[in-house]
């Protein structure tokens, strides 16, 4: 049975300002898989080998930290689903975080502005 992450996983809080961006922008939705000071775990590691077909990037957060973001959706649904799939891959941790165009925005943004 794969172990958990908690403990060493700390979340990356989108900023919580009004977009700058045009209400034009595309909105789309992705899994952020865990932001990490040092190495990533083996259990997110092998979790997101078992989704790469989906897309994994790596960013620089705030505060030193790698942060990893799977999938890239038009629809909160989708991304919903990968977020399960990835936390019964051992990574409980994940959760769905929303753009537009290349800014992160609040996901309740995102959905008021699709209308969900």
């Amino acid at each position: 049975s794969a172990g958990t992450i908690s403990s060493s996983f700390t979340p990356e809080a989108p900023v919580e300002t009004p977009s700058t961006q045009s209400a034009g922008e595309a909105i789309t939705f992705r899994v952020q898989v865990g932001a990490f000071r040092q190495q990533v775990p083996f259990q997110v590691v092998d979790a997101l080998l078992k989704v790469s077909d989906r897309g994994v990037d790596r960013e620089q957060g705030t505060r030193g930290l790698q942060v990893i973001i799977a999938g890239r959706f038009p629809d909160y649904e989708t991304a919903r689903k990968l977020k399960e799939e990835v936390a019964g891959r051992g990574v409980p941790d994940a959760f769905v975080v929303a753009f537009s165009g290349r800014q992160r925005i609040p996901l309740a943004e995102a959905l008021r502005r699709l209308g969900q």
